[in-house]
């Protein structure tokens, strides 16, 4: 009881005493207020080294190096329509490709020279973020000899994604295996 007669203790009649409860929503609010900047930040720096999401029938791609894709194309028994029927349209993946200066020198708007396969991307920002001793996987759907008259001793790559080395499991397990026809 206090001077005038009732338990209100410092506090305006008819209120009642703050208890544990508004305690708790105090404090929650505040950690609240104090995280969200910092998880802010840390989601953008998050989703920036995202790798993207690929389409499904990439993720059954045939793994091999640019060598025994172009030997198969390009084999001295003339077997070409072989590779033709096998490999055209089949979703690719070559692994741990570094890049070099005359890749970033030789690249287009829109593309990345890959040994002799022309890699062109789905989306062009990711051509022009690369950087020289980068590693990348180069995953896309191989299109067979380039229909360019310039660029016949070529092959031609297309919907490309040039992804950190490692960063997407490619291709899973049980999916199709590159066997060369030279």
């Amino acid at each position: 009881m206090n001077i005038r007669g009732d338990n209100t203790r410092g506090r305006a009649p008819g209120r009642r005493p703050a208890g544990l409860p508004a305690l708790l929503l105090a404090v929650l609010l505040i950690g609240v207020g104090c995280l969200v900047p910092v998880t802010g930040c840390a989601q953008q720096a998050f989703l920036e080294n995202l790798p993207p999401m690929l389409p499904a029938n990439y993720y059954k791609c045939i793994e091999s190096t640019t060598l025994q894709v172009q030997g198969s194309y390009f084999d001295p028994y003339g077997h070409r329509w072989v590779a033709e029927m096998t490999y055209n349209d089949q979703p690719f993946v070559f692994k741990d490709i570094e890049v070099f200066p005359s890749m970033i020198e030789s690249r287009g708007p829109d593309y990345l020279w890959v040994d002799r396969i022309r890699c062109k991307a789905v989306n062009p920002d990711d051509v022009a973020k690369l950087k020289v001793g980068q590693i990348i996987d180069v995953v896309g759907i191989m299109r067979g000899i380039s229909k360019d008259p310039d660029l016949q001793l070529n092959l031609e790559m297309t919907e490309c994604y040039f992804l950190p080395a490692g960063a997407v499991a490619l291709p899973l397990p049980g999916g199709a295996a590159f066997v060369p026809g030279y």
